[in-house]
Protein backbone atom coordinates (compact mmCIF):
# COMPACT_ATOMS: atom_id res chain seq x y z
CA UNK A 1 0.00 0.00 0.00
CA UNK A 2 1.66 3.69 -0.53
CA UNK A 3 1.91 6.07 2.62
CA UNK A 4 -1.72 8.02 1.02
CA UNK A 5 -3.34 5.12 0.96
CA UNK A 6 -2.00 4.00 4.48
CA UNK A 7 -2.88 7.10 5.77
CA UNK A 8 -6.10 7.50 4.82
CA UNK A 9 -7.08 3.75 5.64
CA UNK A 10 -5.65 4.05 9.11
CA UNK A 11 -8.33 4.41 11.83
CA UNK A 12 -9.04 2.94 14.90
CA UNK A 13 -10.60 -0.35 15.36
CA UNK A 14 -11.95 -3.27 17.55
CA UNK A 15 -10.32 -6.39 17.58
CA UNK A 16 -11.24 -10.17 16.87
CA UNK A 17 -9.77 -11.30 20.10
CA UNK A 18 -7.77 -14.56 18.74
CA UNK A 19 -5.74 -13.23 16.19
CA UNK A 20 -2.37 -12.17 17.13
CA UNK A 21 0.11 -10.32 15.13
CA UNK A 22 3.06 -12.95 13.56
CA UNK A 23 6.76 -12.71 15.17
CA UNK A 24 7.24 -11.27 11.30
CA UNK A 25 4.28 -8.51 11.60
CA UNK A 26 5.51 -7.69 15.46
CA UNK A 27 8.99 -7.46 13.84
CA UNK A 28 7.89 -4.79 11.33
CA UNK A 29 5.78 -2.88 13.74
CA UNK A 30 8.87 -2.62 16.32
CA UNK A 31 11.26 -1.61 13.17
CA UNK A 32 8.22 0.72 12.53
CA UNK A 33 8.24 1.78 16.02
CA UNK A 34 12.72 2.32 16.16
CA UNK A 35 12.20 4.47 12.94
CA UNK A 36 10.04 6.80 14.69
CA UNK A 37 12.17 10.24 15.56
CA UNK A 38 12.97 11.02 19.17
CA UNK A 39 13.82 14.64 20.84
CA UNK A 40 17.69 14.77 20.52
CA UNK A 41 18.08 11.09 18.96
CA UNK A 42 18.28 10.06 23.22
CA UNK A 43 16.53 6.82 22.25
CA UNK A 44 17.91 5.82 25.92
CA UNK A 45 14.95 7.73 26.85
CA UNK A 46 12.24 5.69 25.46
CA UNK A 47 11.37 2.01 26.38
CA UNK A 48 8.53 -0.22 24.35
CA UNK A 49 7.39 -3.39 25.95
CA UNK A 50 5.10 -5.66 23.63
CA UNK A 51 2.32 -7.24 25.51
CA UNK A 52 0.21 -9.98 24.83
CA UNK A 53 -0.15 -12.08 27.53
CA UNK A 54 -3.80 -12.07 28.31
CA UNK A 55 -3.71 -12.19 32.08
CA UNK A 56 -1.81 -9.02 31.90
CA UNK A 57 -3.82 -7.70 30.02
CA UNK A 58 -6.82 -8.20 32.03
CA UNK A 59 -5.49 -7.10 35.02
CA UNK A 60 -4.68 -3.64 32.87
CA UNK A 61 -8.31 -3.41 31.82
CA UNK A 62 -9.79 -4.14 34.99
CA UNK A 63 -7.37 -2.01 37.06
CA UNK A 64 -8.31 0.96 33.89
CA UNK A 65 -11.91 0.11 34.39
CA UNK A 66 -11.96 0.85 38.43
CA UNK A 67 -10.37 4.03 38.07
CA UNK A 68 -12.03 5.39 34.50
CA UNK A 69 -15.11 3.51 34.47
CA UNK A 70 -16.29 5.90 31.72
CA UNK A 71 -13.51 4.30 29.20
CA UNK A 72 -15.92 1.14 29.20
CA UNK A 73 -15.29 -3.01 29.79
CA UNK A 74 -12.83 -3.27 27.67
CA UNK A 75 -10.49 -0.22 27.36
CA UNK A 76 -7.75 -1.90 25.54
CA UNK A 77 -10.58 -3.44 22.65
CA UNK A 78 -10.17 -6.99 22.95
CA UNK A 79 -6.72 -6.78 21.53
CA UNK A 80 -4.60 -9.58 21.60
CA UNK A 81 -1.33 -7.07 21.50
CA UNK A 82 -0.18 -3.97 23.16
CA UNK A 83 2.90 -2.26 22.94
CA UNK A 84 3.08 0.15 25.63
CA UNK A 85 5.49 3.20 24.89
CA UNK A 86 7.71 3.92 27.97
CA UNK A 87 9.74 7.77 28.71
CA UNK A 88 11.91 8.68 30.73
CA UNK A 89 10.11 11.18 33.65
CA UNK A 90 10.79 14.91 32.36
CA UNK A 91 10.75 17.90 34.11
CA UNK A 92 9.97 21.50 33.76
CA UNK A 93 10.27 22.59 30.16
CA UNK A 94 11.40 19.00 29.02
CA UNK A 95 8.29 17.25 31.09
CA UNK A 96 6.26 17.29 27.69
CA UNK A 97 9.20 15.58 25.67
CA UNK A 98 8.62 12.14 26.49
CA UNK A 99 5.12 12.21 25.37
CA UNK A 100 6.04 14.14 21.73
CA UNK A 101 8.41 10.84 21.47
CA UNK A 102 5.42 8.21 22.50
CA UNK A 103 2.93 9.82 19.89
CA UNK A 104 5.85 9.79 16.83
CA UNK A 105 6.71 6.12 17.96
CA UNK A 106 3.11 4.77 18.04
CA UNK A 107 1.87 7.39 15.33
CA UNK A 108 4.66 5.16 12.66
CA UNK A 109 3.29 1.46 14.79
CA UNK A 110 -0.19 2.20 13.63
CA UNK A 111 0.51 3.09 9.74
CA UNK A 112 2.95 0.37 10.03
CA UNK A 113 -0.04 -2.21 11.34
CA UNK A 114 -2.13 -0.67 8.28
CA UNK A 115 0.53 -1.64 6.08
CA UNK A 116 0.26 -4.93 7.44
CA UNK A 117 -3.52 -5.19 7.18
CA UNK A 118 -3.96 -5.55 11.13
CA UNK A 119 -6.53 -3.04 12.62
CA UNK A 120 -4.84 -1.01 15.50
CA UNK A 121 -5.93 1.84 18.00
CA UNK A 122 -4.49 4.67 20.16
CA UNK A 123 -4.47 4.30 23.61
CA UNK A 124 -3.84 6.94 26.18
CA UNK A 125 -6.16 6.33 29.25
CA UNK A 126 -4.74 3.27 29.66
CA UNK A 127 -1.33 4.14 30.04
CA UNK A 128 -2.02 7.04 31.99
CA UNK A 129 -4.07 5.14 34.87
CA UNK A 130 -1.08 2.87 34.63
CA UNK A 131 1.12 5.80 35.82
CA UNK A 132 -0.33 5.57 39.45
CA UNK A 133 -0.18 1.93 39.49
CA UNK A 134 3.45 0.81 39.96
CA UNK A 135 2.68 -2.64 40.11
CA UNK A 136 1.29 -2.53 36.99
CA UNK A 137 4.29 -0.69 35.63
CA UNK A 138 6.66 -3.58 36.97
CA UNK A 139 4.76 -5.94 35.38
CA UNK A 140 4.69 -4.46 31.76
CA UNK A 141 8.64 -3.87 32.10
CA UNK A 142 8.53 -0.30 33.18
CA UNK A 143 11.95 0.53 34.12
CA UNK A 144 12.48 2.61 37.14
CA UNK A 145 12.39 6.39 35.72
CA UNK A 146 10.08 5.73 33.37
CA UNK A 147 6.81 6.34 32.85
CA UNK A 148 3.77 4.68 30.51
CA UNK A 149 2.69 7.31 28.12
CA UNK A 150 1.28 5.77 24.91
CA UNK A 151 -0.23 2.18 23.79
CA UNK A 152 -1.09 0.73 20.26
CA UNK A 153 -3.43 -2.10 20.58
CA UNK A 154 -3.17 -4.23 17.31
CA UNK A 155 -4.18 -7.18 15.82
CA UNK A 156 -6.99 -8.64 13.36
CA UNK A 157 -9.54 -5.69 13.22
CA UNK A 158 -13.38 -6.77 13.19
CA UNK A 159 -14.26 -4.77 9.69
CA UNK A 160 -11.97 -4.25 6.76
CA UNK A 161 -9.80 -1.69 6.07
CA UNK A 162 -10.90 0.92 3.30
CA UNK A 163 -9.91 4.33 2.49
CA UNK A 164 -12.03 7.19 3.97
CA UNK A 165 -12.16 11.03 2.59
CA UNK A 166 -9.42 13.34 3.92
CA UNK A 167 -10.78 16.22 4.65
CA UNK A 168 -12.40 16.50 8.14
CA UNK A 169 -10.97 19.00 9.53
CA UNK A 170 -11.04 23.07 8.89
CA UNK A 171 -7.20 24.34 8.05
CA UNK A 172 -6.33 27.50 8.32
CA UNK A 173 -3.00 29.02 6.61
CA UNK A 174 -1.20 31.80 7.81
CA UNK A 175 1.35 33.60 5.74
CA UNK A 176 3.02 36.68 7.03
Amino acid sequence: MDMKQTILTRRSRFFTEKHSPSDRECTALLEAANAAPVANGNYSDVKISVIQDQELLAKIEAAVCAAMPAVGAHPIYHAPTAILISGRKGEGPNAAIPYCNASCIVENILLEATDLGLGSIYLFAVPAVMQMLPELCELAGVPSGFMPIAMAAVGKGTDGLAAREADRTKIETVRL
